[in-house]
């Protein structure tokens, strides 16, 4: 069937992407949304929450979208050095280009503490426990 290569594709990837740390990341960004919506925002969710979680949601969905395109028969993660790159790079962009340029958003450096901080728990807690899943689920899939 003409589908099937873009079905195992897609399936892959949400198996990959969707665990129960990333639906937590995401469920803090939609109750938060809900809450600046609604005008009756969180204060502690509203603050950092949403910085702290928006690193380890590009950065995994990126390792989970590249260990179908590029690492089909071995899955690594990022080094550590890798997540500050992209932290730098999110703090370049939302603390010093956008403010320059747009009036709704202003610069804070809590902010880069805090993109920083959800990097460093990728590396330590969630991109561990994704690694570890998936070669489990690999040998016992293989076995």
């Amino acid at each position: 069937m003409w589908c099937t290569p873009y079905f195992y594709i897609l399936r892959t990837l949400i198996v990959r992407t969707f665990d129960i740390f990333f639906i937590g990341y995401w469920s803090c960004w939609l109750i938060i949304r809900i809450t600046r919506t609604y005008r009756m925002p969180l204060p502690i969710l509203n603050n950092w929450l949403a910085d702290i979680v928006f690193v380890p949601i590009i950065v995994h969905f990126s390792l989970a979208l590249s260990s179908i395109i590029f690492d089909k028969d071995e899955l690594k993660g990022y080094a550590l050095w890798q997540i500050f790159l992209v932290c730098f790079s999110v703090s370049l962009l939302y603390e010093w280009i956008l403010p320059a340029t747009a009036l709704y958003t202003k610069a804070d450096i809590a902010d880069v503490f805090a993109y920083f901080a959800g990097g460093l728990f990728y590396y330590c807690w969630h991109q561990k426990r994704f690694l570890r899943r998936f070669f489990i689920d690999r040998s016992v899939a293989e076995a």
